[in-house]
């Protein structure tokens, strides 16, 4: 047995065993346990500290030098992503040429389920953040090629809540101004409506109906008129006045409707 001295300690060894001590000993190379401890790091940290240790961050405050340290091969690799990130900008006219295109095929898109005035589409068109210079052009070319037509537009509609919902001139012609049709386009269609007779004869002037227009408007006043047969002659004519002012008929219709009602003719 022999002694030895290791930190302040004292270590008995013997010939048959390596160490003897009051508890055993484990010996650990210098070596191995700084590869422990590198492996045991994150590897954040060591991809960290390995870009600390390159030449490029060695040079610090002294960055005028830092080119010298740059290659070709980094030097190009640099410029393709300085391209990447700014990319080519496409002509205005190619970029104009394509916006137009999808703003007309926005419009016909619109224009195959229903019909509309050029104010209506024009709006529409808006509302999807076309812009407007685009949007103006395709409403004119449409224009031009009879897609949009204001005027077959207004007569069409005005036929149609008439003959649906018995509306008179005036409130026709209000629903014409809200879709931007023109005042002019508004009487002619109303006049095609209204004014239609064969025979070409007024009841009278103040009408600006047609005799087959005032048979149309009397028949459906008297089904409203037989609807309140229980009511009072004073509230049925009462209710006969708000259906006929409502729907945009002049004072002088509505009092030759009810001199018919009243008659009984």
């Amino acid at each position: 047995m022999f002694r030895l001295k290791w930190n302040n300690d004292t270590i008995f060894c013997t010939k048959g065993r390596h160490y003897s001590r009051e508890f055993p000993v484990k010996y650990i190379p210098r070596n191995i346990s700084k590869n422990l401890e590198n492996e045991a790091a994150p590897l954040r940290t060591r991809y960290l500290e390995k870009r600390h240790n390159s030449p490029e961050s060695l040079l610090g405050a002294n960055s005028k030098n830092h080119d010298a340290f740059v290659t070709p091969e980094v030097e190009e690799e640099r410029d393709f992503m300085a391209e990447t990130d700014n990319p080519v900008e496409m002509p205005q006219g190619i970029q104009s040429g394509r916006c137009q295109q999808d703003v007309e095929k926005s419009a016909i898109e619109l224009l195959a389920a229903r019909a509309f005035t050029a104010m209506e589409l024009k709006k529409k068109l808006q509302g999807k953040k076309y812009p407007v210079e685009a949007v103006d052009a395709v409403i004119a070319d449409f224009q031009s090629r009879g897609l949009i037509n204001d005027v077959l537009y207004a007569e069409a509609y005005s036929r149609s809540r008439w003959s649906s919902s018995s509306w008179g001139p005036r409130r026709i012609r209000q629903a014409l101004f809200k879709k931007g049709i023109s005042s002019e386009d508004a009487e002619k269609a109303i006049t095609q409506v209204f004014k239609n007779d064969e025979d070409g004869e007024d009841q009278d002037s103040g009408f600006a109906m047609s005799k087959l227009s005032m048979d149309q408007l009397c028949v459906q006043a008297s089904k409203q008129w037989q609807r309140s047969h229980s009511a009072s002659h004073e509230i049925r004519k009462m209710r006969m006045v708000r259906w006929l002012q409502y729907r945009g008929f002049n004072w002088s219709v509505i009092k030759h409707i009810l001199n018919k009602l009243e008659s009984g003719t």
